[in-house]
């Protein structure tokens, strides 16, 4: 009984001298209080330094524990609030890719137009290996591919083409002259309804596209009063009127003067004449240049002059030239940059 009284008053004044051992573990203090219960005759004495030691020991660790559950808390805190900071560089970035993706996704439009382009080209050979068909079928194929991207123009040409897609198109050139224009071709197959005009050119100028075409009427023997080619000169008249509006017409006379004798009072009278059109020497007027004819016609797009003229061999034709404006002006800025670039 004095060793139980002994034990319990050490393990008093252990918890007394102590209450960090209050941190002790239960699982301790079980195997203690079976230890004691279990053998009475072999109490084990604590020592005093060990139990200090021990209490120390576990104190520090206590305290450790605590402060690295404290730098934990602040390790997290700090890297929370350094994510915060760089959220805006986040936004930023985010932004940056939204840029990236949208200029990938134009280029790839871009491909794909050229890709679609292609293969339009490429279609027309696709479609003759399928199956035989004509060249007049082919051409029309084509045409109506290119006629998607381009507008279309007189004898089946089409404004701002390039020559080498024309020829695509089947038509044939040939090296022709006009004078102050560039990359002028004589346009050997034509597509018209009549045989109206024998001479078609197509002028292509600095830039490798189609801006101009002139076409002249087959020369033809007329009357002195020219009425075959007055007659054909009123037909287009008409139509181009009908076609592109804001008609024109330009009728220059020839003019001569002619003294006259005045019976009465014996005085000479001049007088002045200005030949009409059609009058019994008019083919000869034209032929000189004593007399011009011609009218203009114009929309927002094209400006067309239709003239009337004769040859040296008392022939007469008709010629319409077709200017694109917006195409004229690109040329005409065109030749200008040329013009200072050699200078």
């Amino acid at each position: 009984m004095k060793k139980i009284i002994c034990a319990t008053v050490i393990i008093l004044f252990t918890f007394s001298s102590a209450p960090a051992k209050a941190q002790i573990d239960m699982f301790d203090i079980d195997d203690l209080t079976k230890s004691i219960e279990g053998n009475d005759e072999e109490i084990i004495k604590p020592n005093s330094e060990d139990i200090k030691s021990t209490e120390i020991n576990k104190h520090d660790d206590y305290i450790s524990e605590y402060f690295d559950d404290m730098e934990t808390a602040q390790k997290a805190q700090y890297d929370a609030r350094v994510l915060l900071e760089q959220k805006p560089n986040v936004v930023s970035l985010r932004d940056s890719q939204k840029r990236l993706i949208k200029e990938g996704d134009d280029k790839r439009k871009q491909l794909l137009q050229e890709i679609q382009q292609s293969k339009d080209e490429r279609k027309v050979e696709q479609i003759t290996s399928d199956k035989e068909i004509t060249l007049e079928e082919k051409n029309e194929i084509l045409a109506q591919q290119i006629g998607e991207k381009y507008h279309s123009a007189p004898f089946g040409l089409f404004w701002g083409i390039d020559k080498q897609r024309a020829e695509q198109l089947g038509f044939i050139f040939q090296p022709a002259e006009r004078k102050n224009y560039t990359n002028v071709y004589l346009v050997t197959n034509p597509k018209q309804k009549s045989d109206t005009f024998s001479v078609v050119t197509a002028i292509f100028g600095e830039q490798n596209k189609l801006w101009c075409i002139y076409a002249q009427s087959t020369p033809q023997k007329d009357t002195p009063q020219a009425t075959n080619v007055i007659d054909l000169y009123n037909k287009y008249y008409k139509a181009l009127a009908k076609k592109y509006g804001n008609a024109q017409q330009y009728f220059t006379p020839y003019t001569y003067t002619e003294e006259i004798m005045e019976d009465e009072e014996q005085k000479v009278k001049t007088v002045t004449h200005n030949g009409e059109i059609g009058n019994d020497n008019f083919l000869k007027e034209l032929e000189e240049g004593m007399a011009t004819l011609y009218a203009t016609f114009e929309n927002k797009e094209l400006g067309i002059t239709l003239g009337v003229s004769v040859d040296g061999d008392n022939k007469s034709y008709i010629s319409i030239d077709y200017k694109n404006l917006k195409m004229m002006r690109e040329e005409q800025q065109t030749k200008l940059n040329n013009l200072i670039s050699d200078i």
